[in-house]
């Protein structure tokens, strides 16, 4: 009669150990999960903050690069307008076709530095466009990386328990029940 209440007892002994082991070991997981995201998070953080900074330098490069273009046409400009009224003024001539050439030369300024201007701001309703799709991809990165951690579940242990002590004695009354333990 003592081996099936010692088997008993060794069995109940055993869940309850293995459930312990079992929740301690989902604890301890669930706490390097999320210390992963935050990490991952963190690199991710990172990631979009040089990703944005190498498109901001790269707009700033080129409305540099616009406005040298830009101080380069004026001062060709008015070199040109210069020259054609030396050269008007050598030539003896005057009067309305200098001025028409004078103001053909200023108007093509004009035109360029205009198409300059809408180039570049086109530029920056894309670099605006870009950044703000680059936000979304590091919102669903961050969505992703951050899903909800599995918690261990203190019932689910102890339903687990009550289910080993419901076998554990049904198994103790089958073998104290029958002949071969007697």
């Amino acid at each position: 009669m003592c081996f099936p209440a010692a088997l008993a007892t060794i069995s109940a002994v055993s869940s309850v150990a293995g459930t312990i082991a079992g929740y301690q070991g989902q604890r301890q997981m669930a706490k390097q999960q999320r210390q992963q995201q935050r990490a991952m998070s963190s690199a991710e953080s990172e990631r979009f903050q040089r990703e944005q900074s190498a498109l901001r330098m790269e707009q700033g490069m080129k409305q540099e690069e616009a406005g040298r273009d830009v101080d380069r046409i004026r001062r060709e400009g008015m070199e040109q307008v210069s020259t054609a009224r030396t050269a008007a003024g050598e030539a003896g001539v005057t009067g309305g076709s200098v001025d028409a050439l004078i103001s053909q030369y200023i108007q093509r300024q004009g035109d360029y530095t205009s198409a300059m201007g809408r180039q570049q701001e086109m530029r920056n309703v894309a670099s605006g466009l870009s950044l703000e799709e680059m936000g979304l991809g590091h919102r669903q990165r961050l969505i992703d990386i951050n899903r909800p951690v599995q918690q261990p579940s203190l019932l689910t242990a102890g339903a687990g328990l009550a289910r080993a002590g419901v076998g554990i004695t049904r198994q103790y009354r089958q073998d104290v029940g029958s002949d071969i333990f007697k």
